[in-house]
């Protein structure tokens, strides 16, 4: 996986979780954490080379 990928899904994680502290009662609440956990695992995996 290449660093560049790797690096905005980690933007994309981070901003997510600010807009959830920012605004804890906004819509879709669940769906947006269920990605951003598996966006966060995906990353993860790959980021070890599995």
């Amino acid at each position: 996986m290449s660093p560049i990928i790797t690096i905005a899904s980690i933007i994309i994680i981070i901003v997510g979780v600010v807009e959830l502290i920012r605004k804890p009662d906004m819509e879709h609440k669940t769906l947006t954490i269920i990605i951003l956990a598996l966006l966060a695992i995906f990353t993860a995996l790959n980021a070890l080379g599995i």
